[in-house]
């Protein structure tokens, strides 16, 4: 195993993007691996998905509190931040469902940081077959951040099949388009309509929010320089989350917008254009009111959807570069043939008018 793992905190930017399927849909079999002691292909696969996964350790040690063989133990000695969880007394109930009852480990909850370890206690309740009892009381104690580095907490409501985590993890400041919407694309690998149903609709419902803090942040009005505006979320973040983009269109906001607007990374990784992609937008990502002949710039955007988004923004794409390609069909026929040049447009004098301006 690399040494990097021995911190739980190593991890890369974003997820690393394949055209197979992620690994991290079959966490079930990853923690299987682990728990038999096959760590090296476990964490391999998951690592190929997203740098510094630690999905195969989870589900592991969720296997060992139902039935234990040694494996906590051997993952205790190997990460040495673990130990702290296990010599408090907090994995075991939570994985065995013995925490419900347990005076002893809601108080020892309370009492220590939730984000220590990058949330790994938000993450195991997550996992545990009992977070719909847990995961409520762990968030509503406050003071954690669901925009982890690894293994995000919306991300692991997703590959795991729990649906009905989702609302209460975008409600505690998780966002659902983190890592470049990564939770949408793995949604729609899932076998059920489910999970991709659940997270549209909770994306819909938090709209709300996002207006909110848009219009806190602009009480006199949208500018173009609002929404470039934000040391984290941009102003075009927000305006993509809130369904507010197809509006400032008409407004004529976005003409000066480039692709660098609308591939800006918010910290958790968020892009104006990957929500918009997300949210199935692709019309007014592509819209002639944005881009107008800046087909370079409008590429740039194309280019960086994965190759699903790209296959669905193909009719969008086309209109808004059907200009560019006449264009370059003409310059591509004078070429082979230089004599040809297209009859100027007649400019016909207007029809004289009868008596009193009729016809």
């Amino acid at each position: 195993m690399d040494d990097h793992r021995k911190d739980f905190n190593a991890a890369g930017d974003k997820p690393r993007q394949s055209s197979g399927r992620d690994a991290r849909l079959d966490a079930a079999a990853l923690g299987e691996k682990v728990y038999l002691g096959q760590d090296a292909a476990a964490f391999a696969a998951a690592e190929a998905a997203e740098a510094g996964s630690q999905l195969p350790m989870l589900m592991a040690l969720a296997h060992d509190a139902r039935a234990p063989n040694g494996t906590s133990k051997r993952l205790r000695e190997q990460f040495d931040w673990l130990d702290f969880w296990y010599s408090h007394d907090f994995v075991t109930p939570l994985f065995d469902g013995s925490a419900t009852g347990g005076d002893r480990w809601f108080e020892n909850t309370r009492m220590t940081p939730r984000d220590r370890d990058d949330a790994f206690i938000i993450k195991a309740a997550i996992v545990s077959d009992y977070a719909a009892s847990m995961l409520p009381y762990l968030l509503d104690l406050g003071d954690v951040d669901l925009n982890t580095r690894n293994d995000r907490p919306v991300t692991l409501a997703v590959v795991l099949g729990k649906p009905d985590l989702l609302p209460l993890l975008a409600e505690s400041g998780a966002d659902l388009f983190a890592a470049n919407a990564e939770a949408f694309k793995l949604a729609r690998q899932q076998n059920s309509f489910d999970v991709y149903t659940e997270l549209h609709a909770t994306a819909k419902n938090v709209q709300r929010a996002s207006q909110k803090k848009l219009m806190q942040r602009t009480p006199r009005g949208i500018s173009a320089a609002d929404l470039r505006a934000g040391d984290d979320e941009t102003g075009l973040h927000l305006a993509a989350k809130a369904g507010m983009v197809r509006l400032l269109l008409t407004q004529d906001l976005l003409s000066g917008m480039t692709a660098a607007d609308f591939l800006k990374p918010s910290q958790s990784g968020a892009t104006p254009a990957g929500i918009l992609a997300a949210l199935g937008d692709y019309a007014t990502l592509f819209d002639e009111r944005i881009w107008g002949r800046r087909f370079d710039e409008a590429e740039k955007v194309f280019r960086a959807l994965d190759t699903h988004d790209q296959a669905q923004a193909e009719g969008a794409w086309r209109n808004l570069t059907r200009g560019r390609d006449i264009a370059q069909d003409i310059e591509d026929l004078q070429s082979r043939w230089p004599r040809l040049h297209l009859p100027p447009k007649e400019n016909k004098p207007p029809k004289p008018k009868g008596p009193e301006g009729a016809p």
